[in-house]
């Protein structure tokens, strides 16, 4: 039987690394790690809208403030409204996000984050784009100093605030600041050229600092990812079986007590088959246990490539026996399911150097509708009775659960 390696997966710090470029580009993540990709990403935009949530009004309450203490809202009334609604406009939009991230991060994530990024981009830049007129402009002279002082405040805090974010922790306190700079280098006063060095400096300064946090805040979440990894890998171990790689029987208990219950609250029909590979010790005998392995191996692929459906199970059961749950599945078509595998079963041989060794098996089949919700071993009881049944006569076969005249019906 041939067997193909799986992949290594690549090393998480890898996957991360892949998960900021993401970040930076907007593309898409393949389909090999996309689960674990837009998990990062609804993370990371998750946890930057809700740092940024308490600033949403900032902007337009520091305008106001400056507007009517300075005179501007009595003195250019069109001006000080025009950029009072533009705030308003932005802060609206930006709640309004906030309230329908959570579902938009699901279903519209690109569209989500994109979004956030251009609202708050335009929000900073706006206050950058203000600050600079209040340089330039002589009608505004008044303002100049306290807009330049609440542009360094933003700066500082969108970078602070924003570190998390690979890209925003460095484009929104620039984006605050250059328009700024730009404005006092056109008037090169020496007071101003002062100015402009003081505020790149600080710039520069809130941006390292921020590196900082934006380092702990990754290696926390590479950490939590891998842990989340690996307790998905421990339970993963702890249902599948060893040798045949299929579910083991502590996962078939599980899952089917908990089928068995839904039917129950449905009323649709549930099926078991259980299958015994026929002369199995025999083989082990005769061949050795490697080949007896190499037998159950072979076993599980072909059954289980014959079990599909989501919600269908497969498991080692136990030695050479498996079982299957079939949900919403009557008699009659746990049957044909039946005769399939053992139609699969005849038409593969198994080849111990030059000798042929066929593998046939017996089946035992029960299928019920519950209607008591602690009764699901009954059912596996009756597939095992008729697998007796199979046995008796002659294997290689399977048999269906015959109800007695004298035996209660209730399951």
């Amino acid at each position: 039987m041939q067997q193909t390696d799986s992949h290594s997966a690549p090393l998480l710090s890898e996957q991360i690394a892949a998960q900021s470029s993401i970040l930076h580009t907007g593309a898409q993540p393949d389909a090999k790690h996309s689960v674990q990709q837009y998990s990062v990403q609804q993370r990371v935009l998750l946890d930057c809208a809700n740092r940024v949530k308490s600033g949403i009004f900032v902007y337009i309450c520091l305008w106001l403030a400056i507007g009517v203490a300075s005179g501007l809202a009595n003195d250019q009334p069109l001006f000080w409204l025009s950029n009072v609604g533009i705030f308003a406009i932005n802060a609206l939009l930006r709640l309004w996000l906030q309230l329908n991230l959570e579902k938009w991060v699901v279903q519209r994530l690109r569209l989500a984050k994109n979004f956030f990024t251009v609202l708050l981009l335009l929000n900073v830049l706006h206050w950058g784009v203000l600050t600079s007129l209040c340089v330039l402009m002589p009608g505004l002279q008044e303002l100049r100093m306290p807009m330049l002082l609440a542009a360094c405040g933003i700066a500082a805090s969108v970078a602070s605030v924003l570190a998390i974010h690979p890209l925003l922790r460095v484009v929104s306190p620039i984006a605050v600041v250059a328009p700024v700079v730009i404005a006092l280098l056109v008037q090169p006063t020496s007071a101003n050229a002062l100015i402009a060095v003081l505020c790149s400096i600080l710039v520069v300064y809130f941006i390292s600092a921020a590196r900082v946090m934006y380092n702990d805040y990754w290696s926390a979440l590479n950490n939590s990812i891998l842990l989340q990894q690996r307790a998905q890998q421990l339970e993963e171990l702890s249902n599948t079986d060893a040798l045949t790689k299929i579910r083991n029987r502590l996962y078939f208990d599980v899952n089917f007590a908990s089928e068995w219950k839904r039917a129950c609250r449905h009323r649709w029909p549930i099926a078991v088959l259980i299958i015994d590979l026929d002369h199995f010790k025999h083989i082990n005998d005769q061949h050795g246990h490697v080949f007896g392995d190499l037998c159950l191996q072979t076993v599980a692929r072909l059954l289980q490539a014959e079990v599909q459906r989501s919600g269908d199970i497969l498991a080692r059961y136990g030695g050479e026996e498996f079982i299957i749950m079939l949900t919403q599945t009557t008699l009659s078509s746990a049957a044909a399911v039946a005769e399939r595998l053992l139609k699969a079963l005849s038409e593969y041989t198994l080849y111990n150097g030059e000798h042929s060794v066929p593998v046939t098996g017996s089946i035992g089949v029960a299928s019920a509708i519950p209607t008591l919700p602690d009764q699901g071993y009954r059912l596996i009881n009756r597939a095992d009775q008729a697998l007796y049944q199979a046995k008796e006569r002659g294997r290689n076969q399977f048999a269906v659960y015959e109800q007695p005249a004298t035996a209660r019906a209730d399951l």
